[in-house]
């Protein structure tokens, strides 16, 4: 798939225990550990990032559109 063109990103997700969900309230962010959601919802989509740790990823996934109409999950992903 790689040779194709086709694979674009791919990585093993580290468990949800480790998980931190994030929600926007107006420019008031909310963070809850745990991929923990008061409905049935299954991942849709992923934004890959680097960042140096915890903060910097809330920081960056604060500003994406998806924090403002419902929930980002961040994971980190296995070494």
């Amino acid at each position: 798939m790689r040779k194709q063109g086709r694979l674009l990103a791919a990585a093993r997700l580290r468990p949800t225990c480790t998980a931190t969900t994030i929600r926007l309230d107006g420019e008031q962010v909310s963070i809850t550990d745990g991929p923990f959601a008061e409905a049935k919802e299954q991942l849709g989509g992923f934004y890959l990032i680097e960042a140096r740790d915890l903060d910097e990823a809330i920081s960056v996934a604060s500003k994406l559109p998806p924090a403002r109409f419902g929930y980002v999950w961040l994971r980190p992903v296995m070494e």
